[in-house]
């Protein structure tokens, strides 16, 4: 059973993934965006609205949670979410000030800036997977026959 909600959980991530960068394209190339300032809140929409189908999904699917406190619960999934990115901006300037080198792998270079990125993501996705788990999305307790 665990094992089916973990790779739910991957799968939404993957869907929303899809649906930050592919709005964020859309938004930077029909408004033709330059600016700094604009390319950063076409960075915020895009990223909001992939939470947004994130806490839908996850609620219904991946964890298939009952409850009907979706305003408390989407405060919380945003809280988790404010951290997860600090958690994951911090992982990532840490590793990159160890990580500095490159790596050379099978005649590819690895930027250790991707490298670490990834790392980041992969240690930001396990405590959002938690987190969700433990105080957003709560497994009920199984019934006594």
């Amino acid at each position: 059973m665990m094992v089916r909600i973990i790779l739910k959980f991957g799968v939404v991530g993957v869907i929303n993934t899809i649906i930050d960068y592919v709005l964020f394209q859309i938004f930077i190339a029909v408004f033709d965006i330059r600016a700094a300032v604009f390319i950063f809140l076409a960075s915020c929409v895009s990223s909001g609205i992939a939470m947004i189908n994130s806490f839908i999904l996850n609620k219904k699917w991946t964890f298939e949670d009952k409850e009907e406190k979706y305003i408390k619960q989407f405060i919380t999934f945003f809280i988790i979410n404010i951290f997860s990115i600090v958690l994951n901006s911090g992982t990532v300037t840490i590793l990159n000030g160890i990580v500095s080198q490159d790596f050379h792998m099978l005649g590819l270079t690895l930027r250790s800036l991707l490298f670490t990125k990834v790392v980041a993501i992969a240690f930001t996705m396990v405590f959002n997977f938690i987190c969700y788990r433990i105080w957003v999305f709560k497994p009920v307790p199984a019934q006594a026959t």
